[in-house]
């Protein structure tokens, strides 16, 4: 018995599997905006990365994941507001180093990897949630946020440790600090012989 392969059915898998490696290509960029910083860093890209990571850090706060659908915080804004928050650091980052055409790169690539496991995400809460996701998914944008006033409840500094944003958050800073390393280590290599 064998199984029938559908175009539009072979496209589907082939996409949700692309978002498999959106971790990759966030390293990917990274590694791209330490090799390329060339020049001293543009101050309100660090700012708008910092931002990003302040939002992911807020967002990790509400989550429990599998326990119940949240709503509130960050998360009665949009309903990705993770992916948002890695969004704009990266937007930041890219920013903070002016290299124009790495950021349509980063949008690009943002929205190959990211939409996919987005779509694949709502999927997973709609059969967990069904009604209540479905009227959640009518109010609140995907990813663009809403001006609204969120809901305060429910952060908890326990939720960020044990969905361990912390640590995303650290590496990120240190990611951030060493874009800074990397372009003062080039000024003193090339004052003093090298590079």
């Amino acid at each position: 018995m064998g199984v029938e392969v559908t175009g539009m059915g072979c496209l589907k898998r082939v996409w949700l599997r692309v978002g498999g490696y959106r971790l990759a290509f966030g390293y990917a960029i990274g590694i791209l905006c330490l090799a390329l910083a060339r020049q001293e860093l543009f101050l309100p890209g660090i700012a708008i990365a910092l931002s990003g990571i302040a939002l992911r850090f807020w967002a990790a706060g509400y989550i429990e994941k599998n326990r119940r659908l949240i709503v509130n915080g960050p998360y009665a804004l949009c309903r990705n507001p993770l992916y948002l928050g890695s969004f704009i650091m990266g937007i930041g980052a890219v920013l903070a180093i002016r290299i124009w055409w790495l950021l349509a790169v980063y949008i690009i690539g943002f929205a190959a990897f990211y939409w996919p496991t987005i779509r694949k995400e709502e999927q997973t809460l709609l059969d967990r949630f069904g009604d209540e996701y479905r009227a959640y998914r009518g109010q609140v944008p995907s990813f663009i946020p809403r001006k609204s006033r969120p809901g305060s409840s429910g952060f908890s500094i326990s939720n960020v440790m044990r969905n361990r944003e912390h640590r995303y958050a650290l590496l990120s800073v240190i990611f951030l600090a060493l874009l800074e390393a990397a372009e003062e280590l080039r000024d003193f290599l090339a004052h003093h012989g090298g590079l």
